[in-house]
């Protein structure tokens, strides 16, 4: 795996054993979303859930975010995460959660983080996506202004609205609706924003 732009382009990461579970991010579904995210990357707090690789997390550091909250149960993906970071010297800019993805989110609620970009990413054969999405905490990690992403299996579905944002994020019935969907061979990648409206 390979940076593809930013401060640490062309760096190359150390990558893991081969997985069934792990998918790694593709160049080209990598690159479209950071094209997307323009210069909203710029001094964001960037949270990569199911991290796995973590190459997300490295792509958004090097191209100038202030700082990624890996998320990951496997130690091993753990472990190799906080080796890349000290390859590449940003392992202060870093913080590193070894556990269950809810349990990561309700320590995370209790600890008042949140995040100006989050993205999830968990193995095609679940429903995490969803249960990341609709998890009671979750909405106490996104901020007014913030840009979640799920990548998912293409015959995957989420919900075009996410009512579980708090009032302070817009209204009574604040909630997070899809503003862009791409497919990109067998993944596809929803793009949500906090919003006053159901559209339902």
């Amino acid at each position: 795996m390979r940076i593809s732009s930013g401060e640490k382009k062309g760096r190359v990461l150390k990558c893991a054993q081969h997985s069934p579970l792990l998918r790694p991010i593709t160049d080209k579904i990598k690159n479209a979303i950071f094209s997307i995210l323009f210069d909203r990357v710029i001094n964001a707090q960037v949270l990569d859930m199911f991290a796995g690789t973590g190459i997300f997390g490295f792509e958004a550091l090097s191209r100038g975010a202030e700082n990624v909250t890996f998320v990951d149960k496997n130690y091993k993906n753990i472990k190799l995460i906080r080796e890349n970071a000290r390859k590449l010297q940003l392992d202060k800019r870093i913080a590193v959660l070894s556990r269950d993805f809810e349990e990561a989110m309700e320590y995370m609620e209790k600890m008042k983080r949140t995040f100006s970009i989050v993205f999830i990413d968990p193995p095609y054969n679940s429903d995490f996506a969803f249960k990341t999405l609709t998890h009671a905490s979750f909405s106490s990690l996104i901020k007014p202004e913030s840009l979640v992403i799920a990548r998912v299996h293409h015959k995957t579905n989420l919900p075009v609205f996410v009512n579980n944002l708090p009032a302070s994020c817009g209204s009574k019935q604040a909630g997070m609706s899809v503003i862009d969907e791409r497919k990109y061979g067998e993944a596809k990648v929803y793009f949500y924003k906090p919003t006053h409206d159901n559209p339902t």
